[in-house]
């Protein structure tokens, strides 16, 4: 019963943290909105395309969370609630059209709508966690919640900078605004679809970010990451918009190394940075099992492991786990 009495909390208060993100007008157009499109995250055709039945699982099935769904409906997965039905409609034109995501060479358009909807995403998710840090305010010191709901505000403030530049590029349709580090059609549709901006701490022992700053005015710069099964292929891409600098390095080590790298490090990248990942029920014993896959997707929350022998909490206890001691989901068919 005290069990059944926490999920109920937890869920409670989760669903509250959700309404109160909720604003009242359009983050694209500025309009008040009486009622909220359910925009997809990634699109609902991608997420169709690995599911069961019409379901699939999320990170909460490997992170073992004991008030979330084990599977969701392609209908429910993956969305958000700040932008309207028109714009939902009128800024994603391109990349909601699977033959344009096969083209050779695609389009600055194309790529800043994916960039669009991905910071769209984020601002959703930052003030969803700013309120839910918010209900669970006594059980943090008051200076630790302050500095976190600072963070969050500072995150939502820099990523409707970038709204911005992304809604110029696809409004004039600029070209050469987007860098692309890695570009890959599969010959095979993955059981695992993705999209996501990423903002990395280090790569290759060198810092990139520091996501962890106290200042607000650190400098964060991030990459999108997408993963899309379509009919019979996959698109795996990743870049960055010109502006964010500090990824010029990464692109030119990426691309030094042979393609068994390269894809591994996508794979890598995926589950050490993202949360917006969804697979197929066929696959989920696959994290489930492997501990060092589970480990690493725990790594960003630095939650405690459920296997006592390690602490997240306690890094001298737990060595990072590294791009080759997980299985690539990517080569899974």
């Amino acid at each position: 019963m005290e069990g059944l009495y926490l999920n109920k909390e937890l869920n409670r208060i989760e669903k509250l943290a959700r309404e109160k993100a909720k604003q009242d007008k359009c983050l694209l157009c500025g309009k008040k909105m009486s009622s909220y499109c359910n925009s997809h995250s990634i699109p609902r055709y991608i997420l169709k395309n690995i599911s069961e039945q019409g379901f699939v699982n999320d990170l909460s099935l490997i992170l073992e969370m004991p008030n979330t769904k084990k599977k969701l409906g392609t209908k429910e997965a993956g969305t958000f609630n700040n932008i309207c039905s028109d714009c939902d409609q009128k800024w994603f034109k391109d990349y909601e059209e699977p033959d344009k995501l096969l083209d050779e060479n695609l389009s600055d358009k194309l790529l800043a709508e994916i960039a669009l909807k991905n910071v769209s995403q984020m601002i959703y998710k930052r003030h969803y966690e700013k309120e839910l840090y918010k209900l669970y305010s006594e059980d943090f010191p008051d200076d630790m919640l302050k500095l976190v709901v600072s963070w969050k505000n500072w995150d939502i403030r820099d990523y409707k900078q970038r709204l911005e530049i992304y809604k110029r590029i696809i409004e004039n349709d600029e070209k050469g605004s987007f860098n692309i580090i890695y570009k890959k059609v599969l010959p095979y549709q993955t059981k695992i679809a993705a999209q996501s901006a990423i903002a990395i701490n280090d790569y290759n022992n060198r810092q990139i970010n520091d996501v962890f700053s106290e200042k607000e005015l650190t400098d964060i710069q991030i990459m999108h990451i997408c993963v899309f099964p379509l009919k019979s292929e996959t698109l795996l891409l990743l870049f960055y918009h010109k502006a964010d600098k500090k990824y010029r390095d990464i692109m030119h080590d990426f691309n030094s190394h042979s393609d068994e790298y390269k894809i591994d490090m996508f794979n890598y990248f995926v589950f050490a940075n993202i949360e917006n990942f969804y697979f197929s029920p066929a696959i989920g014993s696959i994290f489930i099992e492997n501990d060092k896959l589970k480990y690493l997707c725990m790594e960003q929350y630095q939650l405690p492991i459920l296997n006592k022998e390690y602490s997240i909490y306690n890094m001298e206890d737990y060595t990072p786990i590294e791009y080759n001691e997980i299985p690539n989901v990517l080569n899974i068919k």
